[in-house]
């Protein structure tokens, strides 16, 4: 298994435990009638994601530390290149779509929340924002994967 190959596993695997907690508990907060805390949810979150890529990709790297920054070759653009290319058509629909739902979705989220209706919509969009900037960036790991599995 190559080093990039390696690193789309780390990236999946990290991706869907820690960001699915992430939005396990934004909803869950949502449902409760409370948006405090998802902030410093986040940065952990963020910063659990750092830690666990740097090390298990350190780890990953141990016995061919070469491959660690290596350049990738041409086999290795074509993917990353075809995996971004549907990535950001992905990424742009569903901002897109986002974009069109917010008036349906503000009608739902500010009687929910009579206290800061217009505090919890935004906060309710930015986390819909970047639940899909997460989604996009795990079929970008998933695209790499699938790829490096048909030549493996």
């Amino acid at each position: 298994m190559s080093f990039r190959e390696k690193n789309a596993w780390i990236a999946s695997i990290t991706t869907i435990l820690v960001w699915g907690y992430y939005f396990f508990e934004v909803w869950r907060s949502f449902q409760m009638g409370t948006v405090d805390g998802l902030l410093t949810r986040f940065w952990v979150c963020m910063g659990f994601t750092v830690v666990l890529m740097l090390g298990l990709n350190l780890l990953a790297t141990r016995n061919r530390i070469r491959d660690f920054g290596a350049r990738p070759d041409e086999f290795e653009r074509q993917i990353e290149m075809s995996a971004t290319t549907i990535a950001h058509r992905l990424r742009g629909w569903l901002l897109l779509g986002l974009a069109v739902a917010c008036p349906w979705l503000s009608t739902i989220i500010a009687p929910a929340f009579p206290a800061d209706p217009a505090g919890a919509t935004a906060i309710f969009i930015a986390n819909l924002i970047l639940f899909g900037l997460v989604v996009t960036e795990l079929v970008v790991e998933l695209i790499h994967i699938a790829r490096f599995r048909m030549t493996a």
